[in-house]
This record gives C-alpha cells, sequence and structure tokens, in this order.
C-alpha cells in the first residue's frame, strides 16, 4: 500500500486519487493469486498449495489495510 501511494505521488496525482490507488493495490492481489494459483495447476477441486501464500495473504491484507484505511478516512 505504501508502494502504491508513493508511485502515485510521484506520477503527480492529487490526494483523493493516491488514496484510492494505494487500497487498489493492497488489496486486490490476493485474490488474483488465487485464481491464477488454480489456472496454473488446473485444480478443480479444493485448494492449490501454490494459492496457499494468496490465501494467507487474502486473510491478513484487511488487518494491515485498516490502519491506511482509518489514516485516510481522516485526512
Amino acid at each position: 500500500m505504501i508502494i502504491g501511494l508513493m508511485l502515485a505521488g510521484m506520477a503527480g496525482l492529487v490526494w483523493q486519487t493516491r488514496k484510492t490507488i494505494s487500497v487498489e493495490t493492497g488489496i486486490q492481489n490476493a485474490t488474483l493469486g488465487i485464481t491464477l494459483s488454480d489456472l496454473i495447476t488446473g485444480q478443480t477441486d479444493g485448494f492449490s498449495t501454490m494459492a496457499l501464500p494468496s490465501a494467507i495473504y487474502g486473510v491478513t491484507m484487511y488487518l494491515v489495510a485498516l490502519p491506511f484505511v482509518i489514516w485516510f478516512r481522516q485526512s
């Protein structure tokens, strides 16, 4: 989320757009990782072991994102 915020700032975007990019880049990647791991392995049932890192991140990303969202709502 910090990298997304910094890159958006380097691009000269306004604060509202920087916040949006930060949240979007920090949260959406878990679902994409799980989907790609299932497509790569061809597994049709259950949970691929390649998806495990994305699944763990999918749960913990909300804990990581919460302080940012609180900070963003105050600014």
